[in-house]
């Protein structure tokens, strides 16, 4: 299973990166419409919670849980979170 993470997050990283580019041709055709509608998608898309996922476990504080008191040890529980990551539902601050 560790392979399949691994193989996710290098797809995750050149689909980030195309996205990025086409942020940037965008922007230099002045189409200024279709910049802010890549620039949204960039840290909406699954391959950037994929991203997010495998930065946040792989530093030095991969032991340590988070808000939620979850440590995410296998690569079988980083997936599942990938997909459960949503805007809505949580609660509010304070």
């Amino acid at each position: 299973m560790g392979l399949t993470l691994t193989v996710s997050c290098a797809k995750s990283g050149t689909h980030s990166k195309k996205l990025r580019m086409r942020i940037a041709k965008a922007v230099r055709e002045r189409k200024h419409g279709k910049a802010k509608a890549l620039r949204w998608l960039l840290p909406h898309s699954y391959s950037a919670k994929l991203l997010a996922i495998r930065r946040v476990t792989s530093d030095k504080g991969r032991y340590t849980p988070g808000v939620d008191s979850i440590v995410w040890n296998t690569n079988r529980q980083k997936i599942a979170t990938a997909s459960q990551l949503n805007r809505r539902g949580y609660p509010p601050p304070g």
